[in-house]
């Protein structure tokens, strides 16, 4: 057998390459005839992090014995036998190196120790071999991570049920703000969620955009972890920081149930964002017309204006009927003026909106109103060249037929002068004239 050893020593055999083939008999022999134990591969790797890698338990202990340094790292990422055992879910090894001492909070090249590693891929005997032995549970990586935020980032809430029970940091933030909370929310996990809240996670922290848990279940339309929140007392009038609450997200996504819930348990109705935007308003752009009646049941406001619009004008976007029938059932004024003057009703009749002219006049919409530049409701329907518009004007017999604008025009007149025959014949049959 000497001889045989002597043959592989002169040919230089590597321990590295016996460790990776698993021989453990060359091994011992590489040894015994006092090959370096801490022999390494361009990149630094070790014979030891091989074996630990693989889970070659005897050769680890080999290794161990011989004096192979447990706590070295390769380059350029700094990882650890423990780490790449620990990465493998090698419980073995794991286990003999801790007994032999690895430094447990040794971090690789961006702060990673072999708990934080272990607790992502979610191998739960690492976890509470390394929990046991003493690893520093609340060590954070570069990013702002913990064992726990990642445990919870890769969905594992058995990882997560251990280190909550070990004593881990329930409400530290990264770099973004996120709390373990959040981050549970966003995986959509409420047993995760289950666990953190009883542990005493702060339900309304925010991240550095200002968002609550509740906000971020609310964008994803995930009803079970919004009831779930809400139940636990989370506050549904928190606004991000463009003034957005979770009622505004519901609103936007049209998450119908969503704007039932958040209502239902006390979110306020007219709430204005940074832009000043109530949910109404949103609905009505929108033109979610459930949303609009759940809005409007729970005591909107209709006559709210924003940036020159009010609901009505904005439900004009859509030619839908059926909101601006809801809004003017509500209360909404179909006289209210905006800044330059016009009325709903005049814009209906610049688009032509002939559905929606009638359901304004029902409710009492002036027709002779004029605005800042004089023009009237007809006069803006002749000019557009919207015969059934205007032939639903002249059928209120309310019109006054001379009106003129600050031109001096009458709708007559406009209609003539942009070719309109057929308005032209309607205005004269109604008794308009040139005069």
């Amino acid at each position: 057998m000497s001889w045989v050893i002597g043959m592989i020593l002169s040919q230089n055999t590597s321990l590295l390459q016996a460790v990776i083939n698993g021989d453990r008999d060359l091994v011992q022999e590489l040894l015994n005839h006092g090959i370096d134990p801490n022999e390494r591969d361009q990149k630094s790797t070790t014979a030891l992090m091989y074996a630990a890698q693989k889970g070659y338990s005897e050769i680890v202990n080999l290794l161990i014995q011989a004096g192979a340094d447990v706590n070295c790292s390769n380059q350029p990422h700094l990882i650890t036998a423990l780490m790449m055992a620990a990465a493998a879910n090698q419980i073995d090894v794991v286990k003999t190196l801790i007994n032999a001492g690895a430094d447990l909070n040794q971090v690789n090249d961006d702060g990673t120790p072999a708990l934080a590693i272990a607790a992502y891929r979610g191998y739960l005997q690492v976890v509470q071999l390394l929990v046991a032995a003493g690893a520093e549970i609340n060590i954070c990586d570069r990013d702002g991570d913990s064992p726990l935020s990642l445990a919870i980032g890769s969905n594992r809430p058995e990882i997560v049920q251990e280190l909550v029970q070990a004593g881990a940091a329930i409400n530290n933030r990264d770099w973004q703000g996120e709390t373990p909370l959040t981050l549970a929310t966003e995986t959509e996990n409420p047993l995760i969620i289950d666990i953190l809240l009883p542990a005493g996670a702060e339900i309304d922290l925010t991240t550095t955009t200002g968002e609550t848990p509740l906000a971020i279940a609310t964008s994803n339309g995930n009803q079970e972890i919004v009831q779930q929140l809400l139940k636990a007392g989370a506050n549904p009038n928190l606004a991000d920081l463009q003034g957005d609450t979770p009622l505004h997200i519901a609103t936007v996504e049209g998450y119908r149930y969503l704007v039932a819930t958040l209502l239902k348990a006390g979110a306020e109705v007219d709430y204005r964002n940074k832009i000043g935007d109530t949910p109404l308003m949103i609905a009505c752009l929108q033109g979610y017309q459930e949303i609009v009646e759940l809005l409007i049941n729970h005591g909107a406001n209709p006559q709210l204006e924003n940036q020159e619009e009010i609901p009505l004008t904005l439900a004009l976007a859509h030619d839908n009927e059926q909101i601006i029938r809801m809004l003017l059932a509500a209360g909404a004024n179909p006289n209210t003026r905006l800044p330059d003057g016009k009325t709903v009703l005049m814009q209906a009749c610049d688009r032509g909106q002939v559905k929606i002219i009638e359901e304004l006049i029902k409710a009492g919409a002036d027709v002779n109103i004029q605005d800042r530049s004089g023009a009237s409701a007809l006069m803006w329907a002749s000019h557009r060249g919207y015969t059934e518009a205007v032939e639903t004007l002249l059928k209120t017999n309310q019109v006054q037929l001379d009106l003129r604008n600050r031109g001096g025009y009458t709708a007559l007149m406009l209609a003539r002068f942009n070719e309109y025959g057929e308005i032209v014949k309607l205005l004269q049959q109604a008794g308009a004239t040139e005069k």
